[in-house]
This record gives C-alpha cells, sequence and structure tokens, in this order.
C-alpha cells in the first residue's frame, strides 16, 4: 500500500463463554433471624456474586462458592447467585428464604417434657416429669395471642389442650430463671 510494506502480525485471541449456571444453593430454605451457610458447587476459574434481598448482610465469602449471611428481618427473602468470569457474566440461581422467628425456635425436646401428637388435629397433650419446676404453662397462637393459660400451683404432670384451630402455636413453659418454647403444628 502507499505506506508501505510489513510483516502481518498474529495474535491469538481467547473468547471466553459465560460461565454455566451454578447448581442449586444448599443451605435452609426456612430459617429464624441469625447467622446461616449458603454454598454451591465451586467452578475453576469462576468467581461468584452473591445478593440479598434487603432482610440479610453477607457477613462473609462474596466472590467465593460459599458465604455466610445474617437474617437481620423477617419474611420471604432471596438469596442470588451469579457466576462470573473475564468477561462475562453467566446465569443466575436464586434461592427463597422464608426467616421467621418461629422457625428459630428448638425442634428437639428436652428430657422430661413431651408434647404430643405433633402435628395434632386439634388436642394436644404435655407431660411433664417434673411440674415442680415450672411455674406456668401458656399456649400462644401464630398472631401472638395468648391462646390459654395454666398457673402451675398443684402438681399436674399431664395438661391437654383442646378444640384447637389449624395453625402453628408456641407452647411455653415458664418459671422465675428460664422459659422454654416448642413449636406444635395443628391440622385438621
Amino acid at each position: 500500500n502507499a505506506c508501505g510494506k510489513s510483516e502481518a502480525i498474529i495474535k491469538s485471541v481467547n473468547v471466553s463463554a459465560p460461565p454455566s449456571q451454578p447448581g442449586p444453593i444448599s443451605g435452609s430454605a426456612i430459617v429464624g433471624l441469625g447467622v446461616q451457610n449458603y454454598e454451591v458447587t465451586n467452578q475453576a476459574g469462576v468467581n461468584y456474586r452473591w445478593e440479598v434481598s434487603g432482610g440479610g448482610i453477607i457477613q462473609q465469602g462474596q466472590g467465593t462458592n460459599r458465604i455466610v449471611v445474617n437474617w437481620q428481618s423477617e419474611g420471604i427473602q432471596t438469596l442470588k447467585i451469579t457466576p462470573q468470569n473475564e468477561c462475562n457474566d453467566g446465569t443466575s440461581r436464586t434461592l427463597s428464604v422464608n426467616v421467621n422467628i418461629i422457625t428459630a425456635l428448638p425442634e428437639e425436646l428436652e428430657t422430661g417434657i413431651k408434647i404430643y401428637p405433633n402435628p395434632s388435629n386439634g388436642k394436644v397433650n404435655l407431660e411433664l416429669k417434673d411440674p415442680t419446676i415450672w411455674e406456668s404453662i401458656s399456649l400462644i397462637n401464630s398472631i401472638g395471642q395468648e391462646v390459654q393459660k395454666i398457673e402451675l400451683g398443684q402438681i399436674k404432670q399431664r395438661i391437654q389442650f383442646e378444640n384447637l384451630t389449624n395453625g402453628l402455636y408456641i407452647l411455653q413453659l415458664q418459671n422465675k430463671n428460664e422459659l422454654k418454647q416448642f413449636k406444635v403444628l395443628v391440622r385438621k
């Protein structure tokens, strides 16, 4: 050409495809307030961008396949992960997380306390091995209303709650030093 002659310059170019969608997010989808761990299977050469809806904060692990989330608000929250490589974002994956203070209550009963049947059809039995350590028992519905309260002035080893409507209840045992809470589900 009019500008002169030169040797051809050959350069190799690598074209990277977006990373593939991550596998399912491992971790609890029904949680109470507080810290939970989530992860996906790691892909070589991929970074991960995690996002949570307004009800949580990522405490550690951003950029990796594993994070720690501190859930701070109740409700249905969304956890989202997007795989990234040097050029592109891949397809995101989401997990809906039900954050509810009721789900944070302990699942396992202590020795000496039996609640049955659970789930129930409207009649729930409570058996206490040592009822003298408790002062009162309350049954609270899912909107926080006290449905029934029993003062344990006299010794009762077996207490029955009857005619309960469908829903989730909290059974509270209380004394001066302690409050124990247990979930009871009624399904008719």
